[in-house]
């Protein structure tokens, strides 16, 4: 039987509906050469995305025995919020009663999901409270697990032990949560070992401050080195650190496995730290994805875009190699 995904459109205000239908066009449409290797159903503002097409003169929607439509009501304008909301909360429903084995998500508008009084600060938060709902025996079994956000391009993995926190906050952030960071570090390594089959794997942590705090600062000597010698004393992972981050990034190819002394992976203390690299050497084509759920979710790893929304220019790379990661991992012939 073939895999089965869902795929939330994300906000309606953005670019979720134009990206969703570039997916759909080559994988269901007339232009399809052969049927993917995997369901799909769609979620979200679903006559919207009829009105898109129609808006830019495109085809309709695509009609394929593999590719399904599930509609979420409301007024894609003034409730996108919540409608981008209730597309994930449907799907997390779905996947733990069986019907899907992974998710993927297009780009939501936080300021809508407050003005429709969805209180999360994205969909890591949203997708963390939606599992405990619907999946209350996997916390019980794991009651210290979370969700966290890392990214991903080619042998690139990066996980953000701070997320969208003002920079001048994270120094007292690291230093308070030392054990949420912990955790999410050894949570990254047991994705690292049970996805990606990458038997204990070593991490490379980089320094908060400039030079790993050769001089000045005292995060790496209080938080970090501490850290890392109880994740390595686990004896489940290895970290190396703290890194200088200009320097760890010399020479650094995401192209090639084991790069930078062997390294499976890379934890910034906060998200510039991370995403710049990331995104200047994967673009559009790097994926962010949620661990430390009891089901694998890939995302898009930019914003809902909407200075671009209904002029056809939108970028389809990051939906498509959402999509295409999940698949790799999902698939019996998965690799590390």
């Amino acid at each position: 039987m073939l895999p089965h995904y869902l795929l939330t459109m994300g906000d309606p205000t953005g670019i979720g509906a134009e990206i969703t239908l570039k997916v759909l066009y080559p994988l269901f449409g007339a232009e399809a050469k052969a049927p993917p290797p995997f369901r799909l159903t769609v979620v979200g503002a679903v006559d919207h995305l009829a009105h898109t097409a129609q808006q830019l003169g495109w085809p309709s929607p695509p009609e394929h025995p593999q590719l399904a439509y599930h509609a979420i009501a409301g007024h894609w304008q003034q409730e996108a919020g919540l409608i981008s909301y209730q597309a994930v909360a449907h799907a997390v429903q779905a996947m733990a009663q069986g019907e899907a084995q992974g998710l993927v998500t297009g780009p939501i508008c936080k300021a809508n999901l407050w003005r429709n009084g969805v209180a999360y600060a994205g969909h890591t938060e949203m997708l963390e409270a939606l599992a405990k709902t619907h999946y209350p025996s996997f916390f019980e079994a794991h009651p210290h697990t979370a969700a966290h956000m890392i990214f991903v391009y080619e042998h690139f993995r990066l996980l953000l032990l701070s997320r969208h926190l003002p920079l001048a906050q994270v120094p007292a952030f690291l230093s308070q949560h030392a054990a949420a960071a912990q955790e999410a570090m050894a949570c990254f390594g047991r994705f690292l070992s049970d996805t990606l089959h990458c038997p204990h794997p070593t991490l490379a942590l980089l320094g908060l401050n400039p030079h790993a705090g050769e001089i000045g600062g005292t995060e790496e000597a209080e938080v970090l080195l501490p850290l890392m010698e109880r994740l390595n004393a686990s004896g489940q992972l290895t970290v190396q650190g703290p890194h200088p981050a200009d320097a760890f990034f010399r020479r650094f190819d995401p192209h090639v496995a084991g790069c930078n002394k062997g390294v499976q992976a890379v934890v910034a203390c906060y998200h510039d730290q991370g995403l710049i690299p990331m995104k200047l050497l994967g673009g559009l084509a790097a994926v962010n994805v949620t661990i430390g759920l009891p089901f694998l979710r890939t995302s898009v790893s930019h914003g809902v875009a909407q200075d671009v929304v209904g002029q056809g220019v939108a970028c389809h790379s990051s939906l498509l190699a959402a999509l295409t990661q999940l698949h790799q991992w999902v698939s019996p012939a998965a690799k590390g």
